[in-house]
Formats: structure tokens, sequence, C-alpha cells
């Protein structure tokens, strides 16, 4: 089996999992806006939720590293030394991003009675304004290297196919669709912490619908991006 099928395999492996997980994150997080349900069951979906969001977290980093790779050894495009170095660079960044992205995980839920060290908690607050910087720093390469190749017809740009190009701007607009995502999860921690800490009343249950909805979707919104992206990448047009 060739090299380019292994890294093909898995990237079909990372899409899987990002759908899965995010289907299971969505649902625990709509079961944690019920006011019906107990308080400490309420809390136990949102950890199962913060969970289960580190599969798709963990599989755009992933995702990125594979595609920029395949896209180098299949031809597709960032051909010759610069498409190597790209491809190597990615592996390095991506290996440190992934581990940054569960580091922030394993501060922020330590086992019962643990607390983490000042360290990793200010580590985990860089890291953060860091990774947001960092997805729109991707995006926006992502979306100059499509345009350009799109505006060249593949003659000079970095990719040689306008397929390939709408599938970069598509995840281009899915990280910060991430972005979006994130930087709305401070207000629903907030919220859902008022109501861990002072019960369910209708103002605090309002508010946490207020600050959630949003962000909820932000997610089917990338469901739907995600949706175009697998269609473009199976029947790649215009090829």
């Amino acid at each position: 089996m060739r090299a380019y099928d292994v890294l093909k395999a898995l990237h079909l492996l990372m899409v899987i999992i990002w759908i899965g997980t995010d289907i299971g994150t969505f649902a625990s997080f709509s079961r944690l806006l019920d006011p019906s349900l107990a308080v400490p069951t309420r809390l136990s979906m949102s950890r199962l939720s913060d969970l289960l969001d580190q599969g798709p977290r963990s599989a755009l980093v992933l995702l990125l590293m594979l595609g920029l790779t395949m896209t180098h050894m299949g031809g597709w495009g960032f051909r010759g030394t610069g498409g190597a170095v790209l491809a190597g660079a990615s592996a390095c960044v991506g290996v440190l991003w992934f581990a940054g992205v569960w580091h922030q995980f394993w501060v922020h839920h330590p086992p019962p009675g643990v607390t983490r060290t000042s360290v990793h908690v200010r580590a985990s607050a860089r890291f953060r304004v860091v990774d947001l910087w960092w997805r729109v720093a991707v995006a926006s390469a992502l979306v100059v290297a499509a345009v350009w190749s799109l505006a060249t017809s593949g003659d000079g740009g970095p990719l040689q196919y306008s397929w390939l190009a709408w599938k970069l701007i598509l995840f281009a607009v899915i990280v910060l669709d991430g972005v979006l995502i994130r930087l709305a999860l401070p207000k629903i921690g907030a919220a859902v912490g008022a109501i861990a800490q002072g019960g369910s009343t209708p103002e605090r249950e309002a508010a946490l619908l207020r600050v959630a909805r949003p962000a909820q979707g932000y997610v089917v919104g990338l469901w739907v991006l995600m949706v175009a992206v697998s269609v473009i990448a199976v029947f790649k047009p215009g090829m």
C-alpha cells in the first residue's frame, strides 16, 4: 500500500471522527440546555459535551496536516521543494497544535480534588489566544492560496485544480466558523456556572439560551460546509 493511500484512509477516518463526535457534542449540549433536568445532570452533560468536542478539535488539526501533505504527494498542488517543505512544516506545527489542544482540555478538566498548577493554567490561557489568532491566520492563508490559484487557472498558482481551490476556501470558512464557536464558549460557561451556583431561574435560563443559540447555529452551518467540502472532494467538478 502506498503512503498516499494510508494518508487518504486516515483523512477519511478523521472526517468520520469529526462528524460522529460533533453530533454527540451537539446532542449532549442540547440536553445541557434543558431546564427540566436536574442541575447535576446538566453539568454532567456539559462535561460530556466538552470531552466529545475534543474529537472535532483534534480532527481539524489532523485534517489540515493530512490535507496539505496529500496535496503535495498526490501532485494536486504545492509541488516541488517548496511543497515538500510546506508539508513537513505543517506536520511539525500540527503536532504542537494537537498537543496544545489536549493540554488545554487537561488543564480545564482535572479529576475531582486535583488542581492544576498556575504554570499550566497560564500556559493554557496563552494558548487559547494564540490558537484563535493562528486559526485566523491559517484560514487567511488558505483563502489566499485558493484565490491565487483560481485567478491564474492553476497556471502558476499553488493549486493545480479549481475544485481543490474551492475546497480550501470552504475549509477556511469552517476554520473561521470554529473560531466563532470558541468565542462563544466563555459566555456559555459563565451562564452555566451561574445556574450551577445559584440554581435554575427563568432569568438564568434565558441568559443561557441567549448565548447558546448562536453557537448551535454556527455548528449547523459547519455541518453544511462539511457536506459541501465532501461533495467537492468526491465528485471533483471541472477536473
